[in-house]
């Protein structure tokens, strides 16, 4: 049970919107406040996607080499992305480890790399980390034996990332490791993209140890080179963990610099994710400097953007906002609409231990409201 006592409205932007990009997080978002609370994950970047992968194969399968195995190996890999794009991550790699077979009865080390990164990126996505980690660590392997080194640039950046999202500290170091190997290749090839990348993820590895000084200037220097290397998804991904660097100086006012120039560059793109990400930024750090006018206007244009994708998890998360910030200026009424809404998404989600906490918190406020008529 969480006490209804009024929260500052330093303390609802910084919980509710800063932190709580979970369900259960903003649900919570009650609770007593941690002197300095975080405000929202960093975006963690992987260098390749299914489709960037698979298209790395056809270039290779037009040399004349074709042979049934290499055939029936490609289109293993082209139904394994069948699955992966409908969720089924798991009949993904069972289907990439089949492909993944046939190209090494055959030597096809190209089909091999491809196969390895789709493994290793799904098991990254599945939360698999150890998984990850010793497909990823192959995929490396054959990139340096082949000194295929382009392929080792990215290879290092996507080890380090699922280093950094294994949750281990230790594992910080490795990670760092691994990108700062991929940064120097990247500056011996005069990929720009590629020091970009690795430039950026450096910032991450700082950002984890606290070290946010560091991590500014980094994500900085990454900015530099994904500009000249014509990247704007990549200083897209850069733009919003600058802000959260600058959010965790307190440097307010640079934090909405960041977030409102990933803003604009978002809605360029058309990524409405990073969007929402760089609106919960500017949310917390515009109320955070008292700009409370602007934080509820970018409030509701959060909650448009969530109705216009249809995605109600992150409609949860936009009226949950509301119901928490109109209670913490103590206008039950108001608050009571929008905590109804917020059940009724709950129940949408089928998330049934926040909708339990909501219907106390309900049965609470009505309590409250009906003691003061």
């Amino acid at each position: 049970m969480f006490p209804l006592q009024p929260l500052s409205l330093r303390t609802f932007l910084r919980t509710c919107l800063g932190a709580s990009l979970g369900v259960v997080g903003c649900a919570l978002a009650l609770a007593p406040v941690a002197a300095q609370p975080q405000p929202f994950p960093i975006t963690i970047e992987r260098s390749s996607d299914t489709g960037s992968l698979l298209d790395q194969l056809q270039p290779v399968r037009n040399n004349g080499t074709a042979s049934p195995q290499r055939d029936q190996g490609d289109q293993l890999v082209r139904l394994g992305d069948q699955h992966y794009r409908q969720g089924a991550y798991a009949k993904a790699i069972a289907t990439w480890r089949q492909a993944l077979a046939l190209y090494q009865d055959i030597g096809d080390d190209e089909g091999i790399g491809v196969t390895l990164d789709l493994i290793g990126l799904t098991y990254g996505d599945r939360g698999d980390y150890p998984e990850a980690e010793q497909a990823l660590r192959q995929r490396l392997s054959i990139a340096r034996l082949r000194k295929d080194f382009q392929g080792q640039l990215y290879a290092l950046n996507n080890l380090g990332t699922m280093l950094i999202q294994g949750g281990r500290g230790a594992n910080l170091d490795a990670a760092e490791v691994a990108f700062d190997e991929a940064r120097t290749i990247a500056e011996d090839i005069g990929d720009l993209e590629g020091q970009g990348l690795s430039l950026s993820n450096l910032g991450l590895v700082a950002q984890g140890r606290g070290e946010y000084a560091k991590a500014v200037k980094r994500y900085e220097e990454a900015l530099l080179f994904r500009q000249r290397g014509d990247n704007p998804a990549g200083e897209l991904n850069t733009l919003n963990n600058l802000g959260h660097a600058y959010w965790s100086l307190q440097d307010y006012d640079e934090a909405i610099g960041a977030y409102g120039a990933a803003l604009n560059l978002a809605e360029t793109l058309e990524k409405p994710y990073a969007q929402l990400r760089a609106m919960d930024g500017l949310i917390t750090a515009h109320g955070t400097v008292g700009r409370v006018d602007r934080a509820m206007d970018l409030m509701t244009e959060r909650l448009t953007v969530a109705q216009d994708l249809g995605d109600i998890y992150q409609q949860f998360l936009a009226v949950k906002g509301f119901y928490t910030f109109y209670r913490s200026q103590g206008e039950l009424r108001t608050a009571r609409s929008f905590l109804e809404r917020t059940i009724g998404l709950a129940q949408v989600l089928e998330d049934t231990q926040v909708e339990t906490l909501l219907l106390d918190e309900l049965l609470q406020l009505n309590l409250t409201l009906a003691a003061d008529r």
